[in-house]
């Protein structure tokens, strides 16, 4: 026997179902899924789990390691912009006079 899930994704509104085998299945094959008949419905079809689903995800961990990579290039430029003299700040010249 199996186990169905219905879900839909937040950000997109895909909905999908999530196939879970118990133990008391009699296929020992992870891909092999029982007969409609034998699968217990787990949740109404109708109003599905919340979940994000893979492709979301996958968007937004990018997304954030990107965000990531960026702050830490910022934080790696700060010191050497110090060192070199301070910061730029749009101006010419020499300091101290007018």
């Amino acid at each position: 026997m199996c186990e169905m899930h219905f879900y839909r994704c937040m950000t997109c509104n895909t909905k999908w179902t999530f196939y879970k085998k118990l133990a008391s299945c009699e296929s020992s094959e992870p891909e092999a899924r029982c007969p409609s008949s034998l699968c217990m419905h787990v949740g109404n079809q109708k109003r599905p789990q919340k979940k994000e689903c893979e492709a979301c995800q996958h968007k937004r961990e990018l997304f954030e390691s990107m965000q990531d990579y960026s702050d830490d290039e910022v934080l790696q430029l700060q010191p050497q912009k110090q060192r070199a003299g301070g910061w730029c700040d749009g101006r010419s010249g020499s300091r101290g006079g007018a």
